[in-house]
């Protein structure tokens, strides 16, 4: 379950970052894989809210796929959310550094993604990264969420939609 004080001051502090900054916002996981696919199931509530400011990106098992199209935006931020064996509750999740990943095994993606990274940092050197892990129920096959995920989807769609959408009416384009 989410700890509502702690983990919403992180995320605010995060979102007060890119707010109103060019930032792309990719999900990772496999959507087949029940709560592997997290990062998925947030970019895909979250699409249709895609302006000059941020651009959502499903990059599913394969970021590496997406780099030339993240460095033809150029942004400022890049927020990742992956399901990430964190040892924690099933919805628990962490923020987590670039260099803590380049240490550690974190995500079930970590050598695609570590190779996503290192070209995005070369190519873009000013990049700013967050990564949001979010500790995974179960990766069984199934096409739904865990309840506990579900109610992390839900609760980052809601926290999106309140600090970076309804305090700034800017208007949404699917691009």
């Amino acid at each position: 379950m989410i700890n509502e004080t702690e983990n919403y001051q992180k995320i605010i502090n995060i979102f007060s970052k890119i707010k109103n900054q060019k930032t792309v916002i990719i999900g990772i996981g496999n959507q087949i894989k029940s709560d592997d696919g997290i990062g998925c199931k947030i970019i895909e509530e979250l699409k249709n809210y895609q302006n000059e400011n941020y651009y959502f990106i499903n990059v599913e098992e394969n970021p590496e796929n997406y780099i030339g199209k993240i460095i033809s935006i150029k942004p400022e931020f890049l927020l990742l959310f992956d399901a990430v064996d964190l040892s924690k509750k099933p919805g628990e999740f962490k923020i987590i550094n670039y260099e803590e990943l380049a240490e550690s095994g974190f995500s079930t993606h970590n050598i695609s993604l570590r190779y996503f990274l290192n070209t995005l940092f070369y190519e873009l050197s000013n990049l700013k990264i967050f990564i949001i892990g979010i500790q995974p129920k179960t990766i069984n096959y199934s096409l739904e969420l865990s309840r506990e995920l579900e109610e992390v989807k839900n609760y980052f769609v809601m926290i999106f939609k309140k600090e970076l959408f309804e305090n700034n009416k800017t208007n949404s384009t699917n691009l």
